[in-house]
């Protein structure tokens, strides 16, 4: 009982030419890989794009803050701006990183943490629903990526603002 080779899928050449795919019994080409693919990439640069959006912003504004001297050498204000600039990736903490975990600045940051957290939560488990239609995988799906990664990185713009004032 064995089966012929032109039975069997073509596993030879690129990805994109291969049939058979794991878990496609028809032997054609997978299109949901393709889309698969194509939306991974399309998240990875939207945030990409996000964090490096509010990376410049959050360097301004540290820079725009820390610019007095008030007595610090210029290392020290150096480290405090790159501090400053790369605790945006921590989102609504970064005001308590800013001012290195002051009790006001910290309870800001703690109260910013269930909003943020909710909105990246639901930005990112709606990457769990399927997409059935091309309206659902290239507006809504990436839309929702957008906005969940711009709360939390919102909170942290927030945060810095309570703490910088």
């Amino acid at each position: 009982m064995s089966a012929r080779t032109e039975d069997l899928p073509d596993m030879t050449g690129p990805p994109s030419e291969r049939t058979g795919h794991l878990g496609d019994m028809t032997g054609l080409p997978s299109e949901r890989t393709g889309l698969r693919d194509r939306a991974a990439r399309r998240r990875l640069w939207i945030l990409g794009i996000e964090v490096a959006v509010f990376l410049v912003l959050a360097f301004l504004l540290a820079y725009a803050a820390y610019d007095e001297d008030r007595g610090r050498s210029d290392v020290e204000r150096n480290l405090t701006m790159l501090r400053t600039t790369v605790g945006v990736l921590a989102g609504p903490f970064d005001g308590a990183i800013a001012r290195i975990g002051h009790s006001d600045c910290l309870r800001f940051s703690l109260r910013l943490l269930p909003w943020c957290g909710a909105i990246l939560a639901c930005g990112v488990l709606a990457q769990l629903v399927p997409a059935r239609s091309r309206l659902v995988a290239t507006w809504i799906l990436p839309a929702a990526w957008t906005l969940g990664w711009l709360g939390w990185f919102g909170g942290a713009i927030l945060s810095l603002g309570f703490a910088l004032e």
